[in-house]
């Protein structure tokens, strides 16, 4: 079974501005705190296609990351409802760039990337010549890394529901469920 994640990361340190997120855009979902810098939201709606409402909610920085182990990755970086950086690879037969990274907009966001990588390494890392390349590299984790991100693996809407209605799995404490307030 592949891992399918589709998850949304909100760059504060208050789980409430998350909750606030949530509720602007009017739709239920789940937050939790991922460290100092982001809480991860889990916002109802289609999987793997931008939620609009909770873009259009939004006031702060914003990551919607994309992770389908055997098929591909990608995330987009919103600041308010405005995106400033998007990229995506996948691959099935034949490795495919769906959206070409734009370096100097990775680093002028997030610096860690031109701290922790050089310009060449960002290049490889974003652009694998190969699917041995890619899966020797990693870049969804790497990059996953760079911004901090703790949950960004096997973690989705639909099955947090259904986590939650089975029990199947043991949920961390923090975890929330959030209503929307007209709800």
């Amino acid at each position: 079974m592949s891992d399918f994640s589709d998850t949304y990361h909100l760059r504060t340190s208050h789980v409430e501005d998350a909750v606030a997120l949530l509720r602007r855009a009017g739709i239920h979902g789940f937050v939790l705190p991922e460290g100092e810098e982001w809480v991860l939201i889990l916002p109802s709606g289609e999987v793997f296609v931008p939620n609009q409402k909770l873009i259009a909610s939004n006031q702060g920085e914003l990551l919607h990351f994309v992770y389908a182990e055997d098929h591909g990755w990608g995330f987009e970086l919103y600041k308010g409802p405005d995106e400033v950086l998007g990229y995506g690879c996948s691959w099935d037969q034949v490795l495919t760039l769906d959206r070409s990274m734009d370096y100097r907009a990775l680093v002028e966001h997030h610096p860690a990337f031109g701290e922790q990588y050089s310009k060449e390494q960002l290049k490889r890392l974003f652009e694998p010549d190969s699917l041995e390349t890619l899966f020797d590299l990693a870049p969804a984790d790497a990059c996953a890394d760079v911004f901090g991100l703790q949950y960004y693996h096997w973690i989705r809407y639909d099955q947090m529901c259904s986590d939650l209605e089975s029990g199947a799995h043991e949920l961390p404490p923090e975890l929330r469920s959030i209503e929307p307030e007209d709800a």
